[in-house]
Parts: structure tokens; C-alpha cells; sequence
């Protein structure tokens, strides 16, 4: 993955942009890779004004562009805004 370290630099930009929520690794509950269990896809929750901005933010991702991610999908969410989440983000 040599595109990681830009994509990484890019989601921390995002993150000071306020749009980059969470992300990480989804996991199998079954499969494992040397002792760990195995990453199957991935999850980012990202703020924007409307879906077709959530797709040009990640179409212009280093891991879409670099095959990393051969395919991605945008889900409209509303994140609750209680406790921790309206305190911080």
C-alpha cells in the first residue's frame, strides 16, 4: 500500500477541516492473518453538505485512485449528537 501514508495525511487534514469523523478497519469475526483477524474492508464516517460531495471527497482518495479500495459506497447517516459526540465534534 503505498499510497497509505498519503491517505492517512489526507484523512488527518480532513480531520482538521472538521469533515473526517471515524475510520478504521472492518475485521472478520473468522478469518485470521498471521494471528490477527483478517481486515475485510474498511469504514469512514465523513461530514459533507450532500452525497454527491461525499463522493467526489473520496473519489479524489489516494487508495481510490491507487486501487486500494476497488469500490466504495455512500450512505447518508445521522450521527446522534449526545454526550461525548456534541461535546467534541
Amino acid at each position: 500500500m503505498s499510497v497509505r501514508g498519503e491517505h492517512l495525511a489526507r484523512m488527518e487534514k480532513a480531520k482538521a477541516d472538521g469533515v473526517f469523523i471515524a475510520g478504521g478497519a472492518i475485521l472478520s469475526e473468522t478469518e485470521t492473518y498471521d494471528g490477527k483477524p483478517k481486515m475485510i474492508g474498511s469504514m469512514v464516517m465523513t461530514k459533507h453538505v450532500s452525497a454527491a460531495a461525499c463522493r467526489a471527497f473520496f473519489e479524489a482518495d489516494p487508495y481510490v485512485s491507487g486501487r486500494v479500495w476497488e469500490s466504495f459506497e455512500v450512505r447518508p447517516f445521522r450521527l446522534a449528537e449526545t454526550g461525548f459526540v456534541k461535546e467534541n465534534l
